[in-house]
């Protein structure tokens, strides 16, 4: 079993300076990259989607608004969640880097594994450590399979892909430091995420949320940020979200359909929230789907 390298807390450096912010597809976006010095992201407003990084060799940094950062190496995940300010690249004290990396839209029931073992006091930021070489290995194999299912344009790909980022999410829980342990240790909060799954299309009432965790609105509030790393509405939105997509993907389905399905009174207020969410208006959501469908068909004809 390797020694795991320590989580390095970096103090006042030359670090490099902001530039423009990067942006990023919606939805799930994976890949390998190696680097060399200079490569440094930004993004101020962060994305929509959460954020999983694994360094394979080399090292690199991640740095919060707050203009605090650390160092990971070797066997390191970093997983930033969404709508979080996302600034990371190569430490200044390596000559390369090289990493995984994958935007994801995360699913409801992924929660218990998110965030990862280890909370920072960097804003919307934890880390883990991979013991066992056989492990980091499993990890490598798995970010791999998920980078090739993605590039795929078969009609089971997205499933499958997903399938593929559950595994990683599993193994970076059981097989850490300190792994193993749920990230939502304590049981209201885990009623109350039960209660917002369970209860769609219909959001929960602060009130209701209240009383199955037995808390006061704004002690919940707190203690659910602090568990899971997301708001009561972002989780809300978040199984809206599913329930959304899982409608506007039968081409025969009407916005009235997706607006009923998602708890929404009319058409108009349920695509101006969709659009806040993704990026994209939901005919628009329904027509890639439908473009991507047909080329998976005409490929296998």
């Amino acid at each position: 079993m390797s020694s795991p390298s320590p989580i390095v807390i970096l103090g006042e450096a030359e670090w490099p300076k902001p530039g423009l912010d990067a942006g990023c597809c919606p939805g799930l976006v994976s890949d390998y990259y190696e680097v060399r010095r200079g490569y440094h992201v930004v993004r101020r407003r962060g994305t929509a989607t959460s954020y999983l990084v694994y360094s394979v060799s080399g090292f690199g940094f991640f740095r919060d608004s707050r203009d605090r950062a650390i160092q990971i190496g070797p066997g390191d995940l970093a997983l930033v969640q969404a709508r979080n300010y996302q600034e990371y690249g190569i430490s200044p004290k390596s000559n390369h880097w090289a990493f995984h990396w994958v935007h994801f839209d995360a699913q409801p029931h992924w929660w218990p594994w998110m965030p990862l073992s280890r909370r920072l006091a960097l804003e919307g930021l934890s880390v883990a450590h991979m013991v066992s070489p056989s492990a980091q290995q499993q990890l490598s194999r798995l970010f791999f399979l998920l980078h090739d299912e993605r590039r795929r344009r078969q009609l089971w790909s997205t499933a499958t892909a997903l399938n593929l980022l559950e595994r990683i999410l599993i193994l970076a829980r059981t097989n850490t430091e300190g792994g193993g342990e749920p990230a939502v240790a304590d049981s209201r909060i885990s009623r109350v995420l039960h209660a917002i799954e369970t209860a769609a299309p219909r959001a929960p009432s602060s009130a209701e949320l209240s009383r199955i965790a037995g808390l006061s609105p704004s002690r919940l509030a707190h203690l659910f940020k602090e568990q899971t790393g997301i708001s009561i509405l972002a989780a809300v939105n978040r199984v809206r979200l599913s329930a959304a997509q899982s409608v506007l993907r039968d081409p025969s389905a009407t916005l009235q359909d997706a607006a009923e399905r998602c708890g929404f009174t009319t058409p108009y207020s349920f695509s101006n929230w969709y659009l806040k969410q993704t990026g994209l208006r939901p005919g628009e959501y329904q027509r890639r789907w439908a473009s991507m469908l047909d080329q998976a068909c005409k490929k296998h004809v």
